[in-house]
């Protein structure tokens, strides 16, 4: 459905399962002995990555497909003894994210995140909320939600949250960024009169097929597919 309405026909429905079933041999194959992700098999374990490798498998866990539940746990329990060490917040807050759409929530960790929002970036912002709502913090949820639309940049009739200008960190690309914000918004805060502009510019940013990456492309058509579920 997502695929027809976003006018791309040359793709296929009928390959995803076995996409799916592909993707999830190779994240197996580069999984780490200590339970995380780096980019390879045999290096560094990464946080973001294996946060990032987390929400995926959770995903497509949601949707049926069969996924090993023992990998998702060894590095559930890996961002676990990672997230004392790690110092970045906004990193500790997608990974306390991906946790919550694994289905283990922190409660802690997040309204610890919550109560150092301000030193979040709108991308962190939009995960927490997502975060915050999975964990029934609905009044949280909702104060955050506020303050991103706030932080929102109006051009024209479109709308859209930047990161860091000149950096290329995980969370730092105004595609994605923007992409989290609308699904925070989606999810949170129906009502709000910023979604029609953030779907415009989402839409306007979109090169072919495809958005800048496939990291950027991954994350817009989530947040699309959750706009078609709303509209």
């Amino acid at each position: 459905h997502t695929f027809k309405e976003l006018d791309l026909p040359e793709y296929h429905i009928e390959d995803l399962p076995d996409m799916v079933r592909t993707g999830l041999g190779r994240l197996y194959k580069y999984h780490h002995s200590d339970g995380g992700w780096g980019w390879w098999a045999g290096d560094e374990s990464h946080p973001f990555m294996t946060a990032y490798v987390v929400y995926g498998m959770a995903l497509a866990k949601e949707e049926g497909y069969p996924v090993n539940s023992g990998i998702i746990n060894s590095a559930i329990k890996w961002m676990e003894n990672h997230y004392k060490k790690e110092y970045n917040l906004n990193t500790k807050a997608f990974m306390a994210f991906a946790s919550a759409v694994a289905g283990v929530y922190h409660k802690d960790l997040v309204k610890e995140l919550f109560d150092k929002r301000d030193e979040l970036d709108d991308y962190a912002k939009s995960v927490l909320a997502l975060s915050l709502e999975r964990c029934n913090f609905i009044q949280e949820s909702r104060y955050l939600v506020e303050l991103i639309e706030e932080n929102a940049e109006i051009i024209g009739d479109t709308a859209l949250w930047r990161g860091k200008a000149d950096s290329y960190g995980w969370t730092d690309g105004n595609v994605e960024t923007t992409a989290y914000s609308l699904k925070a918004l989606l999810s949170i805060k129906k009502e709000s009169p910023l979604i029609e502009k953030t779907v415009r510019f989402l839409s306007g940013q979109r090169k072919g097929n495809k958005w800048t990456s496939t990291k950027d492309t991954a994350a817009v058509l989530m947040a699309l597919t959750d706009y078609l579920k709303y509209t």
